[in-house]
């Protein structure tokens, strides 16, 4: 793995931002340390201490933590031998798009819990025919619910003009997390069939277990460390 200020070089024009925080112990020494070294990278100092140490629960230094393109915390507690496959994972992403304000909370839920946008674009009344179609089947409603955060939206309004749709039709509209149009399906005339393609179509992909089970065993055999397996749902 390269050092710090190799990584900070060899990312920057990707998009990496590298910042240093120096714990108040020994804090006086920090700015000379910096200069002799040649870091041109920020480093803080956390004073008294307890800031930035006790808000990511540091437990041993160094320590890392990457925050992802749209400001979240993606992975703590990283060790140095993991830094540069994950700056590297998270760089590949695509940026963020710019959310609507009326997406944004609902975005953020879809983040949370891995799960698509659904907007809803139409009346009162093609709504209640769209949930109408999901309530004739129990298995269709929760794959719905577990899926997708859903938002309702006039045609034709604020939202729909943001999103880029001109359709003069109610519109049920897949975004990814970020924003990005995924498929859109009319709303008028639909069936329980054609909903449940729509939907597998463009949920998120499973992930496959056996896989991020053999990475995390790799990993934690290379930095002496156990593997906690979490069993539940999803969400």
């Amino acid at each position: 793995m390269p050092g710090l200020k190799d990584l900070a070089a060899r990312y920057k024009d990707q998009g990496l931002v590298l910042i240093g925080v120096h714990t108040a112990n020994g804090g006086e020494q920090m700015a000379g340390f910096v200069e002799k070294q040649g870091i041109d990278y920020p480093v803080a100092i956390d004073r008294p201490g307890k800031l930035t140490v006790g808000a990511f629960a540091v437990d041993s230094f160094p320590d890392y933590y990457v925050v992802d393109r749209g400001g979240n915390l993606r992975v703590a507690d990283l060790q140095n031998g993991a830094l540069e496959a994950t700056v590297q994972m998270l760089l590949a992403e695509p940026a963020p798009s710019s959310l609507p304000t009326e997406l944004t909370e609902a975005a953020e839920r879809a983040v949370r819990k891995d799960k698509r946008l659904l907007v809803l674009l139409g009346g009162d009344d093609d709504r209640a025919a769209f949930n109408q179609v999901s309530r004739l089947d129990r298995a269709l409603r929760r794959e719905l619910s577990n899926e997708y955060e859903t938002v309702p939206a006039p045609l034709g309004g604020p939202l729909a003009a943001a999103l880029g749709v001109t359709a003069t039709e109610a519109t049920a509209l897949a975004l990814d997390a970020r924003g990005a149009p995924l498929g859109s399906i009319a709303m008028g005339g639909l069936d329980r069939d054609r909903l449940w393609a729509f939907a597998r179509e463009h949920k998120v992909a499973s992930a496959d277990a056996e896989l991020i089970l053999a990475r995390a065993l790799a990993q934690a055999t290379q930095e002496k460390k156990r593997v906690l397996v979490h069993l539940g749902a999803p969400w």
